[in-house]
């Protein structure tokens, strides 16, 4: 989404047009509900998303954002209440509501192994993206996928990385590339 704005000063009998054009605001999936647990038993994702809603959940605030171009990062090293990261994996939940059924891609960025589910099933990852002008860390691309009308379950699984962040970032693009505005999220943001 992007905006832009012609501001007129007048004074004195001249007057100054200035234009401008906004950066990118950057959709991100603006919320999750986190669970950091022993990594055996998230890794059978079967169910899970049936018990994310007594998740806590991690929520873009936007007086918290650097900018409005600045992507959502869920930090899931900040969900391990004391344990070491050592055996441990992340299971993220989102549900995403589409105003109609359509194909997507998810672009995301993380520096850890990763797998993403929707409605269930998963989705297939792709290699590395050369380059985007949202993520500056790693990026990735799924093959496409169809979102139902109405909710849809997004989940992804995620374990610590080697070293460096714990980090999860992702959007939604539609099958053009661009993206949608129009999907809403649970958790939402704030409002």
């Amino acid at each position: 989404m992007e905006w832009e704005a012609a501001v007129t000063l007048a004074w004195r009998g001249r007057s100054w047009t200035i234009h401008h054009h906004s950066q990118r605001i950057f959709l991100t999936i603006p919320g999750w509900r986190v669970l950091v647990d022993d990594a055996a038993r998230l890794a059978a994702p079967t169910g899970l998303a049936q018990q994310a809603a007594e998740w806590p959940a991690c929520v873009w605030r936007l007086a918290e954002a650097p900018n409005l171009a600045h992507p959502h990062i869920v930090f899931p090293g900040r969900f391990l209440q004391g344990r070491s990261a050592e055996g441990q994996a992340a299971c993220l939940v989102a549900t995403v509501v589409s105003p109609d059924e359509r194909d997507v891609f998810l672009l995301f960025g993380t520096a850890s192994p990763i797998d993403f589910f929707v409605n269930g099933q998963p989705v297939k990852l792709t290699i590395p993206v050369e380059s985007s002008p949202f993520f500056t860390n790693r990026i990735y691309c799924t093959e496409s996928f169809r979102l139902r009308r109405g909710e849809n379950t997004l989940l992804a699984v995620s374990q610590p990385p080697e070293e460096g962040a714990w980090y999860v970032s992702a959007a939604l693009l539609g099958s053009d590339g661009r993206m949608m505005s129009d999907l809403q999220f649970e958790p939402g943001p704030e409002r």
